[in-house]
């Protein structure tokens, strides 16, 4: 239903008027318990994404892998996500409304919710290929001008693409948008069926990339960046393949909220994807997690040496 008809259609008599709740209805989950569950897991990914962009910035042998690089773009769009739809989003929750109640509150909501989304799909999509360019045609990356065409140009390419692209659909959409700040996402937006197909490319890429590097001498070859790729790719994978089922469904005529409570929880879901996301970049790279532990083992043993040398030097001086 086009919601710039929706109070035309519903003003005559011999309609009752529903409310914006049960045009625009959300998962059977208390609103409080969505909102705990998202903030114990919002704080953590933001501390991980912030140790781990340290360690990228302060670590060169970190920073210099051709492989990682898309990791730390990764972090840093999903950052974004972090920072911007989620407190968006458990305000609404904590207050039953979206505030502050003016459309650019909307609009950044959509923008961090489908645009970075949409984003980090196609980095994915792109990790994926560059992963396949790194094991079997490492020559083309064997030059700084080589590397700049074919690792460091798709990157910036699809970030400048993926931002103008966003905020155009998302400021100028193609159908009248009416702004309700007591639901979810102020209402929903026209462009959802882009965000799906980028979906689908996504999950068909890592099915084919993953089926690639199943064989044994590729595994051998290269078997940490196929580690990264797999934890990242399966995490998309198992989030968002429910996603792309019901876009897939979606385009193929299955009425909106046809599933019913359902659907509305297999959208929930994806929201775990940002707040994993983190997480599991931590688990790909365990020379971070060697690195954290050293600090914080080596910070321990000076804490001990510190405060064992005031112990000592607090001793009565005992005379002869």
């Amino acid at each position: 239903m086009d919601i710039t008809n929706f109070s035309s259609k519903y003003s005559s008599d011999e309609y009752a008027r529903p409310s914006p709740q049960e045009l625009f209805p959300e998962i059977s989950l208390p609103r409080s318990v969505r909102f705990w569950l998202l903030l114990i897991l919002l704080i953590p990914s933001i501390l991980c994404t912030l140790i781990l962009l340290y360690y990228f910035m302060v670590d060169r042998n970190l920073r210099r892998p051709l492989n990682n690089h898309v990791i730390i773009v990764l972090l840093i769009v999903n950052f974004h996500a972090l920072m911007i739809g989620f407190p968006i989003h458990l305000n609404f929750l904590r207050l039953g409304y979206v505030w502050p109640q003016i459309p650019t509150t909307c609009l950044a909501w959509h923008f961090s919710d489908i645009g970075i989304l949409s984003t980090t799909g196609i980095i994915m999509a792109w990790a994926s290929i560059e992963r396949h360019i790194l094991i079997f045609h490492d020559q083309w990356v064997s030059s700084r001008r080589k590397r700049f065409l074919f690792h460091y140009l798709p990157l910036v390419i699809i970030i400048v693409y993926a931002v103008i692209f966003y905020i155009y659909e998302i400021c100028f959409p193609p159908c009248q948008q009416l702004f309700i700040y007591s639901i979810n996402w102020c209402t929903t937006p026209c462009f959802t069926t882009i965000q799906g197909l980028t979906i689908i490319f996504l999950v068909v890429r890592v099915i084919r990339q993953k089926r690639q590097l199943n064989r044994r001498f590729q595994w051998r070859k290269l078997r940490k960046m196929a580690i990264q790729l797999l934890s990242i790719s399966i995490l998309y994978f198992f989030l968002m393949l429910p996603t792309v089922v019901i876009s897939l469904a979606g385009v193929c005529g299955l009425p909106k909220n046809a599933l019913g409570q359902s659907q509305l929880y297999i959208s929930f879901t994806r929201y775990f994807l940002p707040l994993l996301l983190p997480f599991v970049c931590f688990r790909a790279l365990p020379e971070v997690w060697t690195k954290l532990k050293e600090s914080i083992i080596f910070r321990r043993n000076i804490n001990t040496i510190t405060v064992g040398t005031a112990l000592v030097s607090m001793r009565p001086i005992q005379q002869a």
